[in-house]
């Protein structure tokens, strides 16, 4: 008996410190706010130099205001609508993500036409960031530098089609740890509650994609979005998000499991022992 206690009294022992020892390893930093943004801070007309942003070709605050779920959008909610232009902003500091963290990014677009163009997407500050959203009517996403472009597909295998005169929320999430992204969507103007998961296969088993060369990540301080149309028409975008959560701390959580592991074969001891 005595044996087996000093066993436990050991075991006890080995125990604390060790989770002790865990509350004082790094922990990784909460989920952080890269990008929150509605233009509502933007006047009429040109948004090139407005609050930071450049603009190529020109993009346009809306001027004419686009009936929305939850109010009116357009010029009182300043949304962005343009002839199919590249705007961007630094948002964040350089350093803000690391090669193990996951980024969701969400923006509403709206399409008027089949050749609507809204798109979203993080990166340096240059145009080569990878994005998502609408191309010509339909749900794509595409790789950093202009690369590779994937259609998301229905299970016929065919592209999937957005609604004209329509608000949809589109969301992706990044894994950077990968470099791959998945999408989601919902069209806000039916009322749709849920997203739903877009695939790049009929067999609907393609869930994620490339976003391209994740290197750099740590040097990314940039939303770039793309509005406008490939037809007659205007695209609008509105309320861009994105938010990083990091990795969990592997060895915070290992350390840890330890110490509970420690202790739990100490209190089944003790219970058989009674």
């Amino acid at each position: 008996m005595k044996t087996y206690l000093a066993k436990t009294k050991i075991a006890s022992l080995l125990a604390i410190p060790l989770i002790t020892a865990a509350t004082f390893l790094p922990t990784p930093a909460e989920a952080a706010t890269l990008v929150d943004y509605n233009f509502n801070s933007l006047t009429t007309g040109s948004i090139n130099g407005q609050d930071g942003w450049t603009s190529t070709n020109n993009a346009q605050v809306a001027t004419t205001p686009i009936a929305g779920p939850g109010g009116t959008y357009g010029l009182s909610n300043g949304t962005v609508a343009s002839g199919a232009v590249v705007s961007k902003k630094n948002f964040f500091a350089a350093g803000s993500l690391t090669s193990s963290d996951t980024v969701t990014l969400t923006f509403q677009a709206y399409q008027d036409t089949s050749g609507s163009v809204e798109l979203f997407g993080i990166g340096l500050a240059s145009t080569d960031a990878a994005h998502f959203g609408i191309w010509n009517g339909t749900l794509f996403l595409r790789e950093r530098g202009f690369g590779t472009a994937y259609n998301a597909k229905n299970a016929s295998g065919n592209d999937i089609l957005f609604t004209n005169d329509s608000w949809y929320s589109i969301q992706s999430v990044w894994n950077l740890s990968t470099g791959t992204a998945t999408l989601f969507y919902k069209n806000l103007t039916a009322g749709d509650v849920s997203y739903t998961q877009a695939f790049f296969n009929a067999a609907q088993t393609q869930a994620s994609v490339s976003i391209g060369s994740v290197a750099d990540v740590s040097s990314w301080t940039s939303a770039w979005v793309r509005t406008g149309t490939t037809a007659a028409g205007i695209g609008y975008l509105d309320n861009l998000s994105a938010v990083s959560v990091p990795e969990p701390n592997a060895l915070v959580l290992g350390v840890i499991g330890l110490g509970v592991l420690v202790m739990r074969a100490q209190r089944r001891r003790a219970s058989l022992a009674a």
